[in-house]
């Protein structure tokens, strides 16, 4: 499923996403985690799937534990002409973004 971060190409495997960028959260990360891309919400709380944009953002993943950790100004939204864009399980497309 194609998707965009910052205006460059992901590939989302729902919930995570492998972007033609290097990931950078803004915190940085603590081992054992390690930079990532993740599919979350433009909500401050981007494990949030309740509400708000579907995006990609630069996280923390600790692999092992299957935990990961975002900010809100490290996720862009995923833009789309169609629910067919947008990450399975999201199935729609509103005004240019999956919600």
């Amino acid at each position: 499923m194609p998707g965009l971060y910052a205006g460059r190409p992901c590939e989302v495997d729902y919930p995570h996403a492998t972007c033609d960028a290097t990931p950078t959260p803004t915190n940085g990360c603590v081992a054992p985690a390690e930079p990532c891309f993740i599919v979350g919400t433009d909500l401050l709380d981007p494990q949030d799937y309740s509400s708000g944009v579907e995006a990609i953002c630069a996280a923390c993943c600790d692999w092992d534990a299957h935990q990961s950790s975002s900010v809100e100004g490290d996720c862009s939204a995923i833009v789309c002409q169609t629910a067919a864009d947008c990450p399975i399980p999201i199935d729609q497309c509103v005004d240019g973004h999956c919600v």
